[in-house]
């Protein structure tokens, strides 16, 4: 079974070392374990109903992960490419049935595809992972220019307003010996978390994020920027009308 088939990235832009380069591997199962693909499936059928589109459209799922949002698009029809820059998820998603061939390594500031796609999914808070807003708007632009001029992209971000009113601070689990302790801080624009595991062992590993978090008016703005028009927004992924307390920022485009 062919387990990923390589994009090469021209020039390399990603740099050893970076959060989203480190915190992707192993242990990455562990801290988000409650994401199954139960609760993909239910999130997976209320989008594609938001964003319109029909069974056998060719989709690009954009930072994939193990695969578990792609594996409800192909069950309910779809033609699914899976792009990632984490080796050890795509190995992951290569094990399911059915992703053979369908699998690309890449960095998403450099997506190694024509305007081939009619539609295109960013989900699970996979988008501000770069420092410099530059390079964020850059991937967004990577994202629109794949589709086919009416393609549709669907993005899922962190409702800011409705993360300061549930933040933690600090949240300590044991999980089969396994101790996971994690620290939040949030500035005007960015979430971090640093998280440390501590295994039956002793090891210690650590892990980070920095995240930048996006108000309606500025990711309304950067959609436009990228040629994609008539912007929607939901507050979750079945159509809850956008609001402070909303559970997540949905936001679906059309490339013009």
């Amino acid at each position: 079974m062919r387990i990923v088939e390589y994009a090469p990235m021209v020039p390399p832009i990603t740099q050893p070392g970076a959060w989203y380069v480190e915190s992707f591997g192993e242990m990455y199962p562990l801290l988000y374990r409650h994401r199954d693909d139960e609760s993909a499936a239910a999130e997976v059928r209320g989008l594609v109903g938001l964003m319109g589109v029909a069974p056998a459209a060719r989709m690009l799922d954009i930072c994939c992960g193990n695969g578990r949002h792609m594996a409800t698009l192909l069950d309910m029809g779809f033609d699914v490419t899976g792009v990632d820059l984490s080796e050890a998820q795509l190995r992951r998603a290569a094990e399911r049935e059915g992703f053979d061939g369908r699998l690309v390594q890449a960095d998403v500031r450099d997506l190694p595809f024509d305007a081939c796609f009619d539609a295109a999914v960013n989900l699970f808070t996979s988008f501000g992972y770069f420092e410099s807003d530059d390079e964020n708007a850059a991937a967004l632009r990577q994202m629109a220019r794949v589709l086919r001029a009416g393609g549709v992209l669907a993005m899922d971000l962190i409702n800011r307003e409705n993360l300061e009113r549930i933040f933690e601070p600090l949240t300590r689990d044991e999980i089969d010996g396994v101790t996971v302790e994690s620290r939040r801080s949030l500035t005007d624009q960015r979430s971090y978390k640093h998280t440390t595991v501590t295994d039956g062992d002793g090891r210690v590993h650590t892990f980070k994020e920095s995240v930048r978090l996006y108000r309606p008016g500025e990711i309304a703005a950067l959609f436009a920027d990228a040629g994609l028009g008539d912007v929607r927004m939901y507050g979750d992924y079945h159509g809850r009308a956008f609001e402070p307390d909303a559970p997540r920022m949905i936001v679906i485009g059309t490339r013009v």
